[in-house]
């Protein structure tokens, strides 16, 4: 869907919408798809609510193919093939790729380890309501991202959101477990913060892909930033394990604050050297 909302804008500025929209899209289905289903379970049960989940996917899909085959040159969907030698690696050997999935999967390993401190430090009756405020940032931050016109680089915003996403954790960290004055307040101004800025790094993942790797190649590099940002996720969950039963909600805190940040230092020489070399003159134009 990304690719082809890509395909369909006339301009950066319309492309930038869209894929923002999008991002936007899905942070309300993780907002309000726990609070359904648990409507649906309460006034039926766990098996009509799997029902349902099957019904609206059939639902969503259904209506997807037919849009597909309504649009122009339908009949033609692939990509032109990408010239010179691809190798078994793909986009991957792009510069600058490795670098950028870096921050990706740390930025969205951050939230996992954030939802699993969460539990550890309230419970889980006040997690549900903390964790839908990282999603309803992550409403306001994609509408905002996507409206407005950014004079800087993609590679440098990336940058900049992925620190920013450290300093939002490190704020709850400071809120709910070092200073515990106003705790759950202070956390979730900072869940929200955070969620906006996960979901803008996201979107700027997106269009920072689209300028790494040649035309042919766009749309398996963005199912590389999709994958980097689920790896990054699961294994952000398994970490938070491990540090929550060996050392305590802080420490899944203090990773969700270090991740994003690190990330974003490791990656920042690759990543400038690679676009000055490889980012297209569009995408070059679109951080003028």
């Amino acid at each position: 869907m990304r690719r082809l909302w890509a395909e369909s804008a006339v301009d950066e500025a319309q492309r930038q919408a869209a894929l923002s929209l999008d991002t936007v899209a899905e942070s309300t289905v993780f907002a309000l798809g726990p609070v359904l289903g648990g409507v649906v379970i309460g006034v039926s049960s766990a098996p009509v609510a799997l029902a349902c989940c099957a019904g609206v996917m059939v639902t969503g899909f259904g209506a997807f193919a037919a849009a597909l085959r309504r649009r122009p040159g339908a009949a033609s969907v692939a990509e032109p093939a990408a010239t010179g030698r691809r190798g078994a690696l793909g986009p991957l050997r792009a510069p600058g790729m490795p670098a950028m999935l870096l921050v990706a999967s740390a930025v969205s390993g951050a939230p996992a380890l954030a939802e699993i401190a969460v539990v550890a430090s309230w419970g889980a009756p006040v997690a549900g309501p903390l964790l839908a405020l990282f999603s309803v940032g992550g409403v306001l931050g994609g509408l905002a991202y996507g409206r407005h016109r950014w004079r800087s680089a993609p590679e440098r915003r990336l940058r900049a959101l992925a620190a920013l996403a450290g300093t939002c954790y490190a704020g709850a960290l400071l809120a709910g477990v070092v200073l515990r004055v106003g705790a759950l307040p202070g956390a979730g101004a900072a869940l929200l913060l955070a969620g906006a800025c996960t979901d803008t790094v996201l979107i700027t993942c997106y269009l920072l892909a689209d300028g790494l790797v040649p035309e042919g190649s766009r749309t398996e590099a963005g199912a590389w930033v999709n994958t980097a940002f689920n790896l990054g996720s699961a294994l952000g969950s398994a970490l938070a394990g491990l540090l929550v039963d060996r050392s305590g909600p802080g420490a899944a805190w203090l990773g969700a604050a270090a991740l994003p940040v690190l990330a974003a230092l490791a990656a920042l020489a690759a990543l400038a050297a690679a676009v000055r070399v490889r980012v297209p003159v569009r995408a070059a134009r679109a951080g003028a």
